[in-house]
């Protein structure tokens, strides 16, 4: 399956997108579709650094475990998870951008069994609406609007 991509343009800085991004406490307390996340491991930052993430999906709430495989502050990052026998590779690009700052994010799934690459290609819309969904959490934070 071709990567699913999304890019929005924020009136934050670089520095201050990469900063939530690769915060994941931070990130939870700012954006409204997160419950909740945990640092696993010893990491605290950078590459390497594994946490637990709980989003709120519907009316329900999905856990996931992430880890930071890339870390160039604060243009690049790239997170990677494991979920439903799809493995999710996903690149986050932060550009300079007149009035703010762009975020492209590109996810890539890698599957070997068969099921998740029949259903993943049928599914993409949701996989695109998920990270639009982010994506406004992250423009309502960005202009001011409370997490409630």
């Amino acid at each position: 399956m071709r990567p699913v991509r999304a890019s929005r343009v924020f009136s934050g800085t670089p520095d201050d997108i990469f900063g939530i991004l690769s915060d994941p406490v931070a990130q939870a307390e700012a954006l409204h579709c997160i419950d909740s996340a945990e640092l696993i491991g010893d990491i605290e930052q950078g590459a390497g650094m594994r946490f637990r993430e709980t989003q709120i999906v519907g009316d329900r709430n999905r856990t996931t475990d992430f880890e930071i495989t890339e870390w160039s502050p604060p243009t690049h990052l790239r997170i990677v998870c494991e979920e439903g026998g799809t493995v999710w590779d996903s690149s986050f690009d932060i550009t300079e951008h007149p009035g703010g700052a762009q975020l492209v994010i590109s996810m890539t799934p890698r599957t070997q069994r068969l099921l998740p690459r029949v259903l993943n290609p049928l599914m993409k819309p949701l996989f695109r609406r998920g990270l639009s969904q982010r994506l406004d959490a992250l423009e309502q934070h960005f202009s001011g609007a409370s997490r409630a």
